[in-house]
């Protein structure tokens, strides 16, 4: 999911699609997940505050290569070149 996430904050100035494309994804792994967790799984593991903590750090990082990308991106002068 981080992957995703990163490919995602990364290439989505580009193609704005890729925000439909993740919402989908993490929308469908939500449900998945829910339902596995409801039905399927018999123990859980020990749930603890290093998972969240990771993806807020992992969240930072991701920003910065979102701008960079962009930055990329936006100032090739041929991705806005108007002639055929």
């Amino acid at each position: 999911m981080m992957s995703i996430l990163l490919v995602c904050m990364s290439y989505s100035s580009g193609m704005p699609i890729l925000y439909l494309g993740a919402f989908f994804y993490f929308s469908a792994t939500y449900l998945v997940n829910k339902v596995l967790l409801f039905q399927y799984y018999k123990k859980t593991t020990t749930l603890d505050r290093t998972l969240p903590l990771y993806t807020m750090s992992f969240l930072k990082y991701s920003i910065i290569i979102h701008m960079f990308v962009a930055l990329l991106m936006f100032s090739n002068p041929q991705v806005l070149l108007l002639r055929s």
